[in-house]
């Protein structure tokens, strides 16, 4: 939970205000639903196109994510969207594919596929 402490000056015509804002940080570390492991993981880049999934009204977005201290092992995370409050929300992230390694070489093997899936392709 954040908490916010503020202080504020005036001088009579201009009012200096200062806050001091304390939140959880956001670690960086994902917990792998199937296996139960604590994953330490970096932002890469998010795949383009982001989809539509007409069935249930999210949109999807695909992004790449490293082991932290890794060069080349690399995790797909998929993240649902919904924005029927107006506003975009995650409602799901799950991983796509983890890195194995095969004679030294880290590959990514896919968890689960989008076979019968009907979606729209957005910008």
């Amino acid at each position: 939970m954040a908490s916010i402490k503020m202080r504020a000056k005036t001088d009579g015509t201009v009012t200096t205000i200062k806050a001091l804002i304390s939140h959880p940080m956001e670690t960086g570390t994902r917990k792998d639903k199937k296996t139960g492991e604590k994953i330490p993981l970096e932002f890469v880049e998010m795949h383009q196109p982001v989809r539509y999934l007409k069935k249930d009204g999210h949109y999807f977005a695909c992004t790449d994510f490293r082991r932290a201290g890794s060069k080349d092992e690399y995790y797909d995370v998929d993240f649902w969207v919904d924005e029927k409050t107006g506003r975009l929300k995650v409602t799901d992230a799950k991983i796509h594919k983890v890195p194995i390694n095969e004679d030294g070489i880290w590959i990514q093997v896919p968890r689960y596929t989008f076979e019968d899936m009907d979606f729209e392709i957005t910008r």
